[in-house]
């Protein structure tokens, strides 16, 4: 009894941890907008109002930099609750499955984004310290504009070395080029904010994510004030477009520099890129409207999880889905079912096969193996009948199509179960073989007569 608690106790150390060191975070933020309301409230004099904007900067700042940290915590809740939903299955037969095992190990092997894992403390407090550093970089410092009469080699670039410059004429030029550079910290920590909780939700966050970040922010600010040194090179002289172009880079900052590299290269007659595809040659986009029951809000649920059309969809372990989606299991497995047929007959073949009360891959392979309706089957889709074996073994092969059938047959009640005599009456229907590959035997019962 003593190992077994003691185990137990050990086991929730980190939670706990994790947990203390939330609140404790939590609390440092309370505190903060506690003290900056109670500065604004008690500084009605001149002198104190005068610093309320260094103070609400330095809050901004400690927000900023606490606001990743704190959506960390999230995923740990998240795992927890997606175990729990797995572990609730109460059908035997699925948790056999290949893809309910490999669910039960992904989830094992998630390390979530914490402050108590020792390999995330390292990247998580410099990506702070950063955000700290650039935040008052871009606010507070532009509340001391005497700061920018010496003369910057970042913020001042080579107009601050002419002859006869004035010191006001440095001073606005550099508080320009810092007002650029904070637009586009800004636009950067949108972007990555925004980054950071796509890959929490999705698990694909690890400690070199927060160095990416990190590197992001700095990368945005610098390109920013080089930007705003070279613009007139482009004639870009309108302060709202540079503001507007300092937002963009912050969001995207390697596009922007790919641009430039390339826009260098042309200058020079130096080009190592090669043409894009021909537009007719390139496939299809596999929209996710044509999947029966997928409207535009459940697609925007399917986006958040990175399934952007039916050939992702089509290689997704339902039992991942679902624990992640408030969607019933068989109506995912359906949905699965339908991108592969969806992959397998593109648009066309898609459209007539459905108009023929074929509308997922499982019927496809029922109505393919039997050599009554295999030719007319055919006809209709445009396929030659010896593409029949060769069709039918492919899928065999296919992992997500083997995979996503044994889930549909485990989810299926044996017979034995069934106290339905409607149902139970008549002879039991027939059990689909798909040829396999090694076989030619097989794959000859399989070729369709004629």
């Amino acid at each position: 009894m003593s190992i077994s608690s003691t185990t137990v106790d050990t086991d929730k150390i980190p939670g706990l941890l994790g947990a203390r060191i939330g609140r404790i975070i939590v609390g440092l933020v309370l505190a903060i907008v506690a003290g900056v309301m109670i500065f604004i409230i008690k500084g009605s004099n001149i002198e104190a109002s005068g610093n309320v904007g260094p103070f609400v900067s330095l809050f901004v700042a400690a927000l900023f930099a606490l606001a990743p940290l704190l959506a960390c915590f999230a995923q740990t809740i998240s795992v927890d609750r997606r175990n729990k939903k797995l572990d609730g299955m109460i059908i035997p037969k699925i948790k056999t499955t290949q893809y309910f095992q490999i669910a039960k190990g992904a989830l094992a092997s998630v390390q979530p984004a914490s402050v108590s894992q020792p390999d995330f403390v390292v990247p998580m407090i410099l990506f702070a310290v950063i955000i700290v550093f650039c935040s008052l970089i871009s606010f507070m410092a532009l509340f001391w504009p005497n700061d920018f009469a010496p003369k910057s080699t970042l913020l001042g670039g080579l107009y601050v070395l002419q002859d006869g410059i004035t010191v006001d004429k440095i001073k606005t030029y550099q508080s320009g080029t810092l007002v650029v550079s904070a637009i586009a910290f800004v636009g950067a920590y949108l972007a990555l904010f925004n980054r950071l909780l796509n890959q929490i939700n999705n698990n694909d966050i690890y400690p070199i994510s927060f160095h990416y970040f990190s590197v992001w922010l700095i990368t945005a600010m610098v390109l920013a004030a080089v930007m705003r040194h070279f613009a007139e090179v482009f004639g870009i002289k309108e302060n709202a477009v540079l503001l507007a172009i300092a937002l963009a880079i912050g969001a995207v900052p390697a596009p922007f520099f790919t641009a430039f590299i390339h826009w260098a290269f042309g200058k020079l007659n130096i080009s190592g890129d090669k043409d894009d595809p021909n537009r007719s040659s390139m496939p299809t986009n596999l929209n996710l409207l044509m999947i029966d029951g997928l409207a535009n809000e459940k697609i925007d649920r399917l986006a958040e999880l990175e399934i952007s059309d039916a050939q992702v969809l089509s290689c997704q372990n339902p039992f991942m889905l679902w624990v992640r989606l408030p969607y019933d299991l068989g109506l995912i497995v359906d949905w699965i079912a339908q991108a592969q047929l969806y992959v397998c007959l593109r648009e066309e073949g898609f459209r007539k096969a459905r108009s023929l009360q074929i509308g997922d891959i499982h019927k496809f392979v029922s109505v393919l193996s039997d050599s009554n309706a295999a030719p007319d089957l055919c006809g209709e889709l445009g396929l030659k009948a010896s593409y029949v074996a060769p069709l039918l073994a492919s899928l065999n092969g296919n992992p997500c199509f083997v995979r996503l059938r044994e889930v549909v047959q485990a989810m299926l009640p044996d017979r034995s179960d069934r106290h339905d005599t409607a149902l139970d009456a008549g002879p039991a229907p027939p059990v689909i073989q798909i040829p396999s590959p090694a076989t030619s035997t097989q794959m000859e019962t399989a070729q369709p007569n004629g």
